[in-house]
């Protein structure tokens, strides 16, 4: 089923479920979000894999049925997971049985939560305010704003492939950087670049957003998720050290940055 075309401010979500009455429900759950749009619908796991293959519509966000009898949501996945012409979107799970959800939450790095059925309308608009929390979907609204600026933009050399390439990634996408004994690493929520630059360089270009937590680690200030004596953890859950150094210099970059938002 096809609802609607998306703008280029919304975000394109996609379901997979042979419960024609769950996607109903989710189909009008999407239709009052103004920034979400349904792009399909399949009651048939193995047309919506035919369609993420063959599509040129990205799709940001899929709502998963886990318990289907041609192809269950786990084994959906598991291909879609290695397989790039699938795309790399983010993962709720949809199911009667939270258990048969945990493997996913635990093994995918797609899988951001689960809805338990049946579930309400307000119980999907936290895991939507959620899934944007973790993955950092809303840069997909920020991104399709008319002609973000250079400054925006972290313009690196690539080595991680055979041969070098030039990358323009957006600076706000950026989880974290691992510093190495050649060149430092930079992660994004789903790909990471081994690029030639110094970490001391890397930190004054975005000194906007990074903050040095480690002598080998820089981590985006607004993904943080928890902080320990030793260690904190991103909103992708992501562990990195935390040197007991750079632990003031920390607290005072949170406290001036919830400073600027109050």
């Amino acid at each position: 089923m096809t609802i609607k075309q998306s703008s280029d401010h919304q975000l394109n979500c996609l379901i997979v479920d042979d419960n024609v009455a769950a996607i109903d429900s989710l189909t009008y759950y999407l239709g009052q979000c103004d920034e979400t749009v349904l792009v399909k619908s399949f009651v048939d796991p193995l047309f919506a894999l035919s369609f993420l293959s063959e599509s040129s519509c990205q799709i940001d966000l899929l709502f998963l049925d886990v318990d289907m009898p041609s192809l269950n949501g786990m084994d959906f996945l598991s291909i879609i997971e290695n397989g790039l012409k699938y795309g790399n979107p983010a993962v709720v799970l949809t199911t009667a049985h939270a258990s048969y959800a945990l493997p996913a939450l635990e093994n995918s790095k797609y899988t951001r939560g689960f809805l338990c059925k049946p579930f309400g309308y307000q119980r999907f608009l936290s895991m939507l305010e959620k899934v944007k929390s973790s993955t950092k979907l809303d840069t997909v609204l920020k991104r399709s704003s008319p002609k973000a600026d250079d400054k925006d933009y972290l313009l690196v050399k690539d080595h991680g492939q055979r041969e070098t390439r030039h990358i323009k990634i957006v600076k706000s996408d950026i989880t974290h950087i691992k510093g190495g004994a050649n060149y430092p690493t930079v992660y994004t929520l789903d790909s990471a670049f081994l690029v030639r630059i110094t970490l001391i360089d890397l930190s004054e270009k975005l000194k906007e957003y990074m903050v040095r937590v480690h002598k080998s680690y820089l981590v985006n200030l607004s993904l943080i998720d928890s902080i320990y004596t030793h260690t904190l953890y991103l909103v992708n859950g992501v562990e990195i050290p935390l040197s007991i150094s750079h632990r003031a210099s920390l607290m005072n970059a949170l406290s001036k940055a919830n400073e600027t938002l109050s």
